[in-house]
């Protein structure tokens, strides 16, 4: 029986105590395996691409390129599932809706006891979410910096629906009738 294929992580975090842990929890999973390690959202952009990894464990807060920055690039050029591994992830906060709006599949929040700190409590929370996350087929998204609306086009706003909380308005691109998805006059 040949052996079983390994699900590839490419770790993603600036600290080296935390790049330990995790480590730690993906080889000592069966069915998991870290593919490389990334200490900056630049070098995980970079390793994305050259070790095409199965799934990605993206840090927020980084130097050169946050996770947020980083998330939003491998998206738009090598999509790759990412699971959101950040002491900023925690249900409702703006940054984890923001990663998740980029494309990233889930979260998981590190613990918040300082100095104690023990990712080995969120260990099956993790590696279920990095197993679960590999099975999703991810698309290329558009960067919003690469993508132009037809001059033509019209810019309107409108308020963004909202629970319990004030969220900004939100541009809204309107065509108007009589021209096409370029701008250009449809011919009657």
């Amino acid at each position: 029986m040949p052996p079983i294929k390994k699900i590839r992580v490419l770790v993603a975090d600036d600290s080296t105590f935390m790049c330990k842990v995790l480590k730690e929890i993906i080889n000592g999973d069966p069915q998991l395996e870290v593919a490389g390690q990334a200490r900056d959202g630049r070098e995980a952009v970079a390793l994305a691409e050259t070790l095409k990894p199965d799934v990605i464990t993206m840090d927020i807060n980084m130097p050169h390129l946050d996770g947020l920055q980083a998330t939003e690039l491998i998206m738009s050029q090598n999509p790759r599932p990412i699971v959101i591994v950040s002491s900023e992830s925690r249900e409702g906060a703006v940054e984890t809706l923001r990663a998740l709006e980029l494309g990233a599949i889930d979260f998981v929040p590190k613990p918040s006891s300082g100095i104690d700190l023990d990712m080995r409590d969120v260990r099956e929370e993790l590696t279920r979410k990095l197993k679960m996350a590999a099975k999703v087929h991810v698309v290329r998204t558009a960067t919003r910096a690469k993508v132009e609306m037809p001059a033509a086009w019209v810019t309107t706003t409108r308020p963004a629906m909202t629970r319990s909380t004030t969220v900004p308005d939100q541009a809204v691109a309107r065509r108007p009738s009589g021209l096409d998805q370029n701008g250009n006059k449809i011919p009657v």
